[in-house]
């Protein structure tokens, strides 16, 4: 997605699944166009540390159960609160690591997103910004959000 929070145009921003469009527009609308393009993965992740989106708390009541290893690939199940649960972490072994699939685990929530914007009553684009503006304390400009980053900082 980081890529796309970039280069994405409306269109393709609006082909998104519901939790894709929510990630692409929460990092064109909290972090600064100029440091957003100067970003890869891991300085994404980093700024997302620091600035309080991804904590401890998010992740302390998860645990993995029996790893299950094929070749360079790995899964295992979520435990929350020790209790298993249906959903599985995915792993990749890369240059002798083991990494976890962390695309894998945002699918889980999707289908809980587009439940609760069902529920909502509201159209899955204001339904995003209704939480992204939540989660910033500002609301989110529907004439710029769509533009691809190149095109607004040369036009600030």
């Amino acid at each position: 997605m980081y890529s796309k929070s970039i280069f994405a145009n409306k269109d393709e921003i609006l082909s998104l699944g519901l939790l894709d469009r929510m990630q692409v527009i929460i990092m064109r609308h909290r972090i600064p166009p100029e440091l957003l393009i100067t970003m890869d993965g891991r300085k994404l992740f980093e700024y997302a540390v620091i600035n309080g989106w991804v904590g401890k708390n998010s992740v302390t009541k998860l645990s993995s159960g029996k790893i299950t290893v094929n070749g360079n690939f790995a899964t295992s199940q979520v435990i929350v609160n020790g209790e298993n649960t249906p959903l599985y972490f995915h792993f990749y072994k890369e240059n002798s690591s083991w990494k976890i699939d962390i695309s894998e685990m945002t699918k889980w929530g999707e289908g809980a997103f587009i439940h609760q914007q069902q529920n909502s009553g509201l159209s899955e684009q204001e339904f995003i910004f209704k939480l992204v503006q939540i989660v910033s304390g500002k609301p989110v400009n529907p004439k710029t959000i769509y533009l691809p980053l190149q095109f607004k900082i040369s036009n600030t």
